[in-house]
């Protein structure tokens, strides 16, 4: 298993919870996440907070 910095670590362990969302498929997401501009990454994280 590779080794992640822990916030990574942590983001990929909470992606992986979602319905359908495997270790691997986390990790392509956590990544993808990381490289978007931080205002989108804004946007998806209020978009998750105000939708629940």
């Amino acid at each position: 298993m590779e080794q992640y910095p822990i916030p990574i670590g942590n983001l990929i362990e909470q992606l992986s919870k979602l319905p359908g969302i495997g270790k691997k498929t986390a990790q392509r997401l956590a990544f993808y996440i990381l490289e978007m501009e931080d205002m989108e990454v804004e946007k998806l994280s209020n978009s998750i907070i105000n939708a629940k």
